[in-house]
């Protein structure tokens, strides 16, 4: 029996050492102290024949190592070959011809059928076309969740442009540093329910969607036009969009992703089922309509909200994703007992293109080292490394490297992509990575990946991803501030929240309702 969680025996014999491991079973299988058993006989190998080389440069993987790792198909990626050539206008069209009377999208206040989104959605790309922009040019979108926001999305794909949308509740100054990043004439399309922010940028062209739906000329001409122009049409490797992310400098990232990331995510052959009968809620609130909705994605803050004020609701689901942060399991086991087929944990960064891998909840998964986030969806590969982009043995920690058509083409400010896209070898095959900043491992027992947290000061609040560089730069840009520091801390025994730290200028000082007054920060609210 252990004294210790874990010990280390070894005894000197006349061939060289015995050794032996003892572990508590009830932390450990019995798969992970076989995979530390053998990288530490490795390191020992290789320090016994080669005695002069220094620590870091010992080899954790060896040639059985990763024989290992392929015989557990960790090291392939499955590529849809009759998706990888397609865009997202291609996949919607499918669609339209497949059911153009089936309802497409809906919300609060109205609904739309395939072949209304798509015309609607023609009328929004002939008005942009007419305007002659430049391949891929960023058209903003100012909306909340409403369906003309989606026949914005499209209509902007379609004419070959790249759409750019913006919370509605984010500070004008965080628009206005987005927007001036970019050179030339700016356009923002808004949505119906909301007024166009206050900008102080003169280069910066309001129109409403509604207001673009009437410039279109006779709907029937559209379509043609828009087919017999081949400059308009996308491909799998145009630019779809960009989003802004935290940025850890106090300034914003724009991360670029190409119509081929979103395809291969919505055909993943594990994901949802989300065929033509099932209607799903996209990062649903709480006052969800249930009796119609059989497929729902919710932020792990959200479920925990949900299972404690409408239970009977998730009932009614057949399929739950949770993603956007680190999901609590026991919640994801309540949620288990009441959704009818299948709860799954999604992770992935914008980076690559929302998802990157997916584990579907088991009755006999214990969760020791939280819920797995799985393995990586079809057309991507997930792959756990060292600090030099190589591969590392079973059940090591290590950090995420993610491939496959979801990577995204970069961000905005070249400058940025150093050490974050980079290029990696995986066998004999070379391909361009997102280096993701978390730790994780490939479980011994059945390879799914489990997270052990972040390389950075990268957290995540209510599936907001937020640098808290970007905070501390923001409130050290204070005249009174000579440091800070933020950190995420529990506010409840449910609720976290973000704390705000402040070493003052000497002599200065500063009152409570400055220290309140949020006017400076230009974070997107959590």
């Amino acid at each position: 029996m252990s004294r210790f969680d874990l010990e280390f025996h070894f005894f000197q014999e006349q061939s060289g050492l015995q050794g032996y491991i003892y572990f508590s079973e009830d932390l450990f299988a019995a798969e992970t102290i076989s995979c530390l058993a053998f990288v530490l006989e490795s390191l020992l190998d290789q320090c016994l024949a080669e005695p002069e080389t220094k620590i870091a440069s010992t080899r954790l993987m060896t040639d059985k190592a990763y024989a290992q790792l392929n015989q557990m198909e960790l090291l392939q990626v499955e590529y849809k070959t009759c998706s990888r050539e397609s865009s997202i206008v291609d996949v919607f069209r499918e669609q339209v011809a497949a059911w153009p009377a089936k309802v497409a999208v809906k919300d609060t206040s109205g609904e739309m059928t395939y072949a209304q989104v798509d015309a609607q959605s023609d009328r929004i790309a002939q008005t942009l076309a007419a305007r002659v922009l430049t391949p891929e040019t960023a058209i903003g979108v100012f909306a909340t969740r409403r369906c003309e926001t989606i026949v914005a999305f499209l209509g902007i794909l379609k004419a070959g442009l790249a759409y750019m949308p913006f919370d509605t509740q984010a500070p004008a100054r965080r628009i206005e540093s987005i927007l001036s990043s970019f050179s030339g004439q700016k356009l923002l399309l808004v949505g119906m329910d909301v007024e166009a922010p206050f900008l102080r940028l003169t280069d910066v062209e309001f129109v409403r969607i509604a207001d673009m739906l009437n410039e279109a000329t006779d709907n029937s001409l559209t379509r043609r036009a828009l087919e017999g122009n081949s400059t308009l049409r996308p491909f799998a490797t145009s630019l779809a969009y960009i989003i802004f992310t935290s940025g850890s400098t106090g300034q914003p990232k724009g991360v670029m992703v190409e119509h081929r990331g979103i395809v291969r995510m919505a055909q993943h052959d594990r994901m949802a089922d989300f065929r033509s009968t099932k209607a799903t809620a996209h990062m649903a609130n709480l006052a969800f309509d249930g009796s119609s909705i059989r497929v729902a994605i919710f932020t792990p803050a959200l479920l925990k909200h949900s299972l404690a004020a409408s239970p009977r609701t998730i009932g009614t689901l057949d399929v739950l994703l949770v993603g956007g942060d680190r999901a609590d399991p026991g919640d994801m086991f309540a949620a288990q007992s009441l959704v009818k087929s299948k709860v799954a944990n999604a992770y992935g960064p914008t980076e690559n293109s929302a998802i990157s891998t997916l584990y579907i909840l088991t009755e006999d998964e214990r969760c020791v080292n939280g819920v797995p986030i799985g393995r990586a969806i079809s057309s991507s590969g997930a792959y756990v490394m060292d600090a030099e982009q190589q591969l590392v043995p079973l059940g090591t920690i290590g950090e995420l490297v993610v491939t496959g058509d979801g990577v995204a083409r970069g961000y905005t400010d070249p400058k940025r992509n150093i050490d974050r896209f980079v290029t990696v070898t995986v066998g004999n095959t070379t391909m361009r990575a997102y280096r993701t900043g978390d730790y994780v491992r490939q479980r011994p027992t059945d390879g799914q990946l489990e997270f052990f947290g972040r390389i950075d000061g990268q957290v995540k609040i209510r599936g907001h991803r937020i640098e808290l560089g970007e905070i501390e730069n923001v409130l050290c840009s204070h005249r009174c501030v000579r440091d800070a520091a933020v950190v995420l801390a529990q506010k409840d025994h449910s609720t976290q929240g973000l704390f705000g730290y402040v070493t003052l200028n000497q002599e200065a000082r500063m009152t409570d309702d400055q220290v309140e007054d949020k006017s400076q920060l230009q974070h997107v609210n959590a």
